[in-house]
């Protein structure tokens, strides 16, 4: 079904969007959003994800996240002929109270 943009505007735009659909190419991108509070581990999950044996050093606290870090990640994984790598694009959101309120710009529908 159409995003909710779409089917607000009615049968016409959204058999639109269908179609559009049919002729498409396939988005291989992805953001990943990696939220909780302070010293949680949410760098430490990312790190390990991207290593090769699943495992991330602990996080000295002078490299803690101040605000927002952010980097393109293409995982290794096998891929289908025709389909492109999948690419993230991560946002590592620092957990610490005083950077609550800026989490809001991050987060909203679409």
């Amino acid at each position: 079904s159409p995003p909710q943009e779409v089917a607000a505007q009615g049968g016409k735009e959204s058999m639109d969007f269908a179609r559009a659909l049919k002729g498409g190419v396939v988005d291989t991108r992805m953001t990943l959003f990696l939220l909780g509070d302070g010293e949680a581990g949410k760098t430490s999950v990312f790190r390990a994800l991207k290593s090769t044996s699943n495992k991330a050093e602990r996080i000295r606290e002078d490299t803690r996240t101040v605000g927002i870090d952010t980097e393109e990640w293409w995982p290794e994984a096998e891929i289908r002929e025709g389909l492109r790598a999948l690419l993230f694009r991560v946002f590592d959101l620092a957990g610490q109270a005083v950077y609550e309120m800026t989490h809001q710009f991050f987060l909203q529908q679409r």
